[in-house]
């Protein structure tokens, strides 16, 4: 799986810019995104449970503010500077060790 997933997304993550949003105590967040930010891949991974079930927002730094991206997987879409001021919502659960992946095109 981890090998089709590599090639499918080969051209992002080998010539797109790479980019660390977030790293502390309870997650950690990064991915890449092509030249033109019509399309980016998020990777988050929860290192530590959260209380009472909190959220977790990263700045997509890499987000074109004036382009509307659409979440590849669930179909919901973003305005760009949306996820670049307030940022993308990830649940912080109980557990650890929790991993997400997000793709996103330009509409």
């Amino acid at each position: 799986a981890q090998t089709a997933f590599y090639k499918e997304n080969y051209d992002i993550i080998n010539n797109g810019d790479y980019f660390r949003f977030a790293k502390n105590d309870h997650f950690v967040s990064w991915g890449f995104a092509t030249p033109d930010s019509k399309e980016m891949l998020i990777f988050f991974v929860q290192l530590e449970g959260g209380p009472n079930g909190s959220d977790a927002f990263v700045k997509l730094n890499c987000a074109d503010n004036a382009v509307c991206y659409k979440d590849i997987e669930s179909g919901k879409t973003y305005y760009g500077d949306t996820l670049k001021n307030i940022g993308l919502c990830f649940p912080l659960t109980q557990g650890e060790r929790k991993a997400y992946c997000k793709h996103f095109k330009a509409e």
